[in-house]
C-alpha cells in the first residue's frame, strides 16, 4: 500500500541508487517489415480438449493476446480465420481457435484468466547501440489493489505478423487502485522495420489482504527538470515507514515514472534500497530520472516494501 504527497522533507542520509539508468534515444519511424516467427518462448502451452471451440471477443482483446492465450501464434490464428483484420477486432466477434494440426482446437482445461486492465499505446525507442526499448502503462482502475501485472508487448508489420514478441513484468508486485506502472522490454538486434507495437495483459489478478503482506510506505518528493530540454529531472525525498507497523524493514523498492505531456511513459527507474528502517523512521533519496523520448513533464512515484513472513 503506498501513499504519496508533494511536501518538503529533510535530507538525513542520502542514498547512493544502484539502478539501470535508461538514456535517451529518438524514436522509431513506422515502417514496414519483413515477417519472423513469434518465438516459442512467448508462447503459453495449453492442452485442448476434442470439443471444438470458437473464442467470443471481449473489451481489450487482442488478436495476438488471443493467439498467445492458447498456445499459438499469429500466423496459425491468422489461417484459421481468413479475412480477419487483425487491427479491428469487434466485441462478441467469433475467433475460430486451431490445433496443433491445423483444425479446430477444444475448450481449454481451466486455466487462470487475467483481469483486464487499462493499457496505454506502446511507443518505441532505439537506443544508441540499435537496441530498442518498447515501453506501455498499465493503470489499475479496478478499484482494488491488483497483483502479479505483466504483458506481452510485440513488433507487428503491416500484414499483421509477429516480427517479435517478449514478455513486460511490472517493475513493482502491487499496484494500487488508481496509480499506475509501467511496462517494458528491450528487444536486442530488433527488426529495422515495423509498422506498429502491441501490447496484451498475459496476467493480473486481485491482491488478497494486501495490508496484510505489504509495509505501508508514505513518499514525499519534489521533482524538477535538471536541464534545458527538460528530459532529465532531479528527485529528492523521502520515504517513511508507517508508525503503526508490527516490525521494521531491511529491503524495499522505489519506482520513479517519467511521463510525457500526454501522460505517456517515456522512462522509467526502480531502486532498490537497503537499509533498516523502523516504524516512523524517514529515509531520503535523490537520484535522477531520464526520457527515452519527450521531455518529462512529470515524475509518479511508488513505494513498496513486503513484510517478512514472521511479520505477516
Amino acid at each position: 500500500m503506498v501513499l504519496s504527497r508533494c511536501t518538503t522533507s529533510q535530507i538525513q542520509q542520502p542514498i547512493i541508487p544502484t539502478a539501470t539508468l535508461f538514456a535517451y534515444a529518438s524514436i522509431i519511424p513506422s515502417q514496414i517489415a519483413s515477417p519472423i516467427v513469434i518465438p516459442q518462448s512467448t508462447e503459453i502451452s495449453l492442452r485442448p480438449s476434442p470439443t471444438p471451440f470458437a473464442h467470443i471477443v471481449e473489451a481489450e482483446d487482442t488478436l495476438l493476446g488471443i493467439a498467445i492465450r492458447y498456445g499459438l501464434n499469429l500466423e496459425e490464428l491468422l489461417a484459421a480465420n481468413p479475412g480477419i483484420d487483425p487491427r479491428i477486432l469487434s466485441i462478441d466477434q467469433q475467433i475460430l481457435i486451431p490445433n496443433p494440426e491445423g483444425g479446430p482446437a477444444g475448450s481449454l482445461l481451466s486455466t487462470a484468466t487475467p483481469i483486464p486492465i487499462a493499457l496505454s499505446a506502446v511507443a518505441c525507442y532505439r537506443t544508441g547501440v540499435d537496441d530498442l526499448w518498447c515501453l506501455a502503462k498499465a493503470t489499475n482502475d479496478k478499484g482494488k489493489a491488483m497483483e502479479g501485472i505483466a504483458a506481452v508487448i510485440s513488433l507487428i508489420a503491416e500484414d499483421g505478423r509477429v516480427l517479435n514478441a517478449k514478455e513486460a513484468f511490472g517493475p513493482l508486485n502491487l499496484l494500487p487502485s488508481g496509480k499506475s506502472m509501467p511496462l517494458g522490454v528491450l528487444f536486442s538486434a530488433p527488426p529495422e522495420n515495423f509498422s506498429w507495437a502491441t501490447v496484451a495483459v498475459t496476467s493480473s489478478f486481485v491482491a488478497e489482504d494486501p495490508a496484510e503482506r505489504y509495509f505501508e510506505l508514505e513518499v514525499a518528493a519534489e521533482s524538477e527538470s535538471a536541464g534545458g530540454s527538460g528530459k532529465t529531472w532531479r528527485v529528492n525525498g523521502s520515504i517513511t515507514l508507517s508508525p503503526e507497523s508490527p516490525s521494521g524493514l531491511n529491503i524495499f523498492s522505489l519506482l520513479l515514472v517519467a511521463l510525457d505531456a500526454d501522460e505517456n511513459v517515456v522512462g522509467f527507474r526502480k531502486i532498490l534500497l537497503e537499509s533498516r528502517l523502523e516504524p516512523g523512521e524517514t529515509y531520503t533519496f535523490a537520484t535522477d530520472v531520464f526520457s527515452l523520448g519527450p521531455a518529462i513533464e512529470k515524475i509518479d512515484i511508488l513505494a513498496e516494501a513486503i513484510r517478512p513472513a514472521e511479520a505477516q
